[in-house]
C-alpha cells in the first residue's frame, strides 16, 4: 500500500516545481536535526515520539531570531530553529504552557506533526529513494 504526505506550502505547479529528491532531502535533514529526539547528541532518553511536536515553517528560514515564549514551561521544552519549532510535551499537546498568542505571533504559519509521524515519513521517503 502506498502512502501520501501532504505538506503545507509545497507548490507543485508548473511555475515552481519541487523535485521529490529535494523534498526527501529536506524532510530527512529536519528529522535528523531534531535536538529533542532520544537519539539526539545530548543523550536524552525515554521520550515517546508521539509527545514530541515538530512544527514546520511555511517560509523556510522565517523563524530565525524568534525567541521562545517568556513563560514557565515546567517540564516542557521548546527549541526554535530557523525552519522548525521542536516541542517536548510530556503532558500532551492540550496541556501545553506555550500561549496560543505566541504561536499566532510567529512571522510565518507553521504546520505541526508529532515525531512518530515524522519518523514514518522519513522511513517512507528512505524506502522510495532511487
Amino acid at each position: 500500500m502506498d502512502h501520501v504526505a501532504l505538506l503545507r506550502g509545497v507548490n507543485v505547479g508548473t511555475a515552481k516545481r519541487v523535485a521529490m529528491a529535494d523534498l526527501r532531502q529536506v524532510a530527512a535533514r529536519l528529522a535528523d536535526e531534531n535536538p529533542l529526539r532520544d537519539d539526539a547528541p545530548d543523550g536524552r532518553g525515554g521520550r515517546e515520539p508521539k509527545l514530541l511536536s515538530v512544527a514546520f515553517a511555511e517560509v523556510p528560514g522565517a523563524l530565525g531570531g524568534v525567541a521562545p515564549p517568556d513563560v514557565d514551561l515546567g517540564d516542557e521544552e521548546l527549541v526554535v530553529s530557523p525552519d522548525v519549532v521542536y516541542q517536548w510535551l510530556p503532558a500532551g499537546v492540550l496541556s501545553s504552557r506555550v500561549p496560543a498568542a505566541w504561536w499566532r505571533g510567529l512571522p510565518t504559519p507553521v504546520t505541526a506533526r508529532n515525531d512518530a509521524t515524522v519518523r514514518k515519513l522519513q522511513a517512507l521517503l528512505a524506502r522510495r529513494a532511487p
